[in-house]
């Protein structure tokens, strides 16, 4: 971990210190507030974790552990992303509007962005989620 920075090793801490707690000895409205705070930072650490994905992949990192593209990379780290992953990481990167749309208070979730890439991509001058091009992006 010493490569890792300073907030990455405390949220490393941090989500091991989480994981020790027995949930039900809290009391229960600390638990459902915990739960309640849990959701809502796993789905900001997913924004995170695809702005990280995007970073890997215009800066062409995954070559430092010898992969051939971030697809590569990516099922080599034995994780639960897939390509659609990637391919939402790169419309926030390229795609601004997307980006604003998905880091705001009303998105959904991360994952409800997922399946709507395939549209952005498919149509790059769609910079709306209003789209009338497919079902999903009627939505």
């Amino acid at each position: 971990m010493e490569c890792l920075s300073v907030p990455l090793r405390a949220l490393t801490e941090a989500v091991d210190l989480l994981a020790a707690q027995v949930a039900v000895e809290l009391p229960e409205t600390q638990a459902l507030a915990e739960t309640a705070v849990l959701l809502r930072l796993v789905q900001r650490l997913q924004l995170v974790q695809l702005q990280r994905l995007a970073d890997v992949d215009t800066r062409g990192l995954y070559a430092l552990a010898e992969a051939p593209s971030t697809n590569s990379w990516l099922a080599a780290q034995q994780v639960e992303l897939d390509r659609s992953q990637v391919a939402l990481a790169r419309a926030l990167r390229d795609l601004p509007l997307v980006a604003a749309q998905v880091a705001d208070a009303r998105a959904r979730s991360v994952g409800s962005w997922t399946a709507r890439t395939g549209c952005w991509t498919a149509n790059p001058k769609s910079r709306s989620c209003r789209r009338s091009c497919c079902a999903v992006c009627r939505t």
